[in-house]
């Protein structure tokens, strides 16, 4: 039994040889469903080159902000830096996004190519739960960031040159410490497990309500 028609985004950077056979059988699901398409532009053109294949009736998107509210999933398609790529095209919107890992291993595109049909149809079958994950703001005065001031994993203040730097943390108007390091790290529980952890600092889970501070 076929369910509600849904509209799905497709993002990816390039899709390899060896992924073209799941890539075909994504967009026959999507189509067995019914689904309205939105494929990246920049997808589609590599597809048509290197695969000489493009979904049939696929809208195309191109850049943060164009991805309106009535879209139910962002599908990311390629590995965890394509994932991360793809949280500035859904930015504060709320679409949830749906990790297809095209490689190896994944941990925030933890969908393996051999379950790619399955989980699709049970996506459309509603059989599936959300994981809300924290996005960091940054307030730039440059205005250098206006386009897409967020992070899912981290920000990094970064010294230029040599010596060290002193980095003044508060929150709310008190102050909490001083830093006097060669940069500081603000990390996402996401990004816990990324840069921060390289640092030195601890995993925590990734749906705690916190921000990880590491000099």
């Amino acid at each position: 039994m076929k369910t509600q028609k849904m509209k799905i985004a497709v993002y990816g950077r390039k899709i390899t040889s060896a992924f073209s056979p799941f890539f075909r059988q994504i967009f026959d699901k999507f189509a067995y469903y019914g689904a309205e398409i939105l494929l990246y532009r920049e997808l589609a053109e590599n597809v048509k080159k290197d695969l000489d294949y493009l979904p049939e009736n696929a809208g195309l998107f191109s850049a943060p902000g164009e991805l309106g509210k009535d879209v139910d999933f962002l599908l990311s398609i390629g590995g965890d830096g394509t994932f991360l790529e793809s949280v500035s095209f859904v930015g504060r919107s709320g679409i949830p996004i749906i990790g297809i890992n095209s490689g190896r291993l994944g941990f925030l595109a933890n969908i393996s190519k051999e379950n790619v049909t399955e989980s699709i149809d049970a996506i459309f079958r509603k059989e599936f739960s959300l994981e809300k994950r924290s996005l960091i703001e940054l307030t730039d005065p440059c205005g250098a960031l206006a386009a897409f001031p967020y992070a899912l994993n981290e920000f990094a203040i970064q010294k230029k040159g040599t010596g060290m730097i002193s980095v003044e943390v508060s929150m709310d108007g008190k102050h909490i410490n001083t830093y006097w390091a060669d940069g500081l790290i603000v990390s996402t529980p996401t990004g816990s497990t990324a840069y921060s952890l390289s640092g030195g600092g601890p995993i925590m889970h990734p749906c705690l309500d916190a921000v990880l501070l590491v000099p």
